[in-house]
């Protein structure tokens, strides 16, 4: 029984550490997908990343229809990465775990 509540309380204490920052890592599943500086693939290129490299997603936004997937990964870095291509876990694209990115209009 102590076993399983030190691991419980390890695994919790990981969890915490892993998104303290306000951000959520997932594997990118594309071989090769570009970052780009808004969520549309008419958006600038600004890098690119690999199958299997771990991205930080802070929000997701609605952008361009990718593969029937609308919504749009907001990295850490400041670039969008098509959510089609990032194992969130959640095929139909929108993660209820990750916030809606914000839109400030002024």
């Amino acid at each position: 029984m102590s076993k399983i509540l030190l691991i419980l309380v390890a695994l919790i204490a990981a969890t915490l550490i892993t998104f303290a920052d306000g951000s959520f890592n997932f594997p990118v599943t594309g071989s090769t997908v570009n970052v780009r500086t808004g969520p549309s693939t008419s958006f600038e290129i600004i890098g690119v990343v690999h199958k299997g490299d771990i991205v930080s997603v802070v929000c997701q936004s609605l952008g361009e229809n990718v593969y029937g997937d609308p919504y749009w990964n907001a990295l850490e870095n400041g670039g969008f990465i098509t959510d089609y291509y990032v194992k969130t876990g959640y095929r139909s694209g929108r993660d209820p775990n990750i916030p809606l990115c914000e839109i400030n209009e002024e």
